[in-house]
């Protein structure tokens, strides 16, 4: 190993966690955004639906006001 890298060491671990952090962050981001498009398609694109769920519609409904 380089005898250099113990500069360097602290600073690259800051920032492996720091990036791998973000990445977890961003990773959920998406996975909520999925989530979110396939109920929107649930509870917009069906009447059946939101007619047999009336509450879940409208609780739907307020928190995609909410996030828009």
């Amino acid at each position: 190993m380089s005898k250099y890298i113990a500069f360097f060491r602290e600073q690259v671990d800051f920032w492996q966690k720091l990036l791998l952090q973000a990445d977890n962050i961003l990773s959920t981001i998406v996975e909520v955004q999925r989530t979110w498009c396939h109920l929107e398609s649930i509870f917009i694109a069906s009447e059946d639906i939101r007619r047999n769920l009336p509450e879940d519609s409208a609780r739907f409904d307020k928190i995609d006001e909410e996030f828009k």
